[in-house]
């Protein structure tokens, strides 16, 4: 997981994620999850990752080194090993604007696990799978995402079968800063213009 742990509840619903890989721990327990976040939620107001992991009752769970991660010290290099070295990317927010860390995964060849919802299913490729859930009303007009634990749990079943696909990068190409320039450029324009009149 690479996910923000920055609001209570979290909306990147770790909760589902340490559920469904507690889940899938009864059947592999050579299996291990890694959590890029801060484990407390001190830094930013968030949620106390230990907590909910021995809720669930998790044994096998690493970290990022905290320190380094706190203050912004891990580079590129770390997170494309990290990403090389999973067989999975699992996701379970209830919602994102775009989920960067999905197209980072899919970029490092990593299989990719998502809540069918937005714009996680679309940043989703054939490799991947989009788990089913449940809508729900947030705040008037907005709806979020629950998805299903036991689904999520499958999901792990998948991607542990599946041989990984190592850096293919055209899946991700879409997202590449070169093709947003030269598809985008002229919103571009518009929008350097607009910033240069309001300053």
């Amino acid at each position: 997981m690479n996910s923000a742990n920055h609001s209570t509840p979290s909306r990147k619903n770790f909760a589902a994620a340490f559920k469904a890989f507690a889940m899938f721990e009864k059947d592999h327990p050579e299996a291990l999850l890694y959590v890029h976040a801060d484990i407390s939620g001190k830094v930013y107001p968030g949620e106390d990752l230990l907590k909910i992991a021995d809720l669930y009752g998790i044994k096998s769970l690493a970290f990022a080194p905290q320190y380094e991660y706190n203050c912004g010290m891990i580079g590129d290099d770390y997170m494309v090993k990290m990403y090389n070295a999973a067989d999975v990317f699992l996701h379970s927010a209830r919602g994102e604007g775009f989920g960067l860390p999905i197209v980072e995964a899919q970029a490092c060849g990593t299989t990719v696990v998502v809540p069918n919802f937005g714009s996680m299913a679309e940043l989703c490729t054939d490799d991947g799978y989009a788990a089913s859930g449940q809508k729900w009303m947030y705040h008037s007009g907005t709806e979020q995402f629950l998805v299903d634990y036991d689904v999520l749990c499958d999901c792990l079943s998948w991607a542990f079968g599946k041989k990984p696909i190592r850096a293919d990068h055209r899946k991700v190409q879409p997202y590449h800063v070169a093709t947003v320039i030269d598809t985008f450029e002229d919103v571009l324009i518009d929008i350097e213009k607009e910033l240069a009149d309001a300053a």
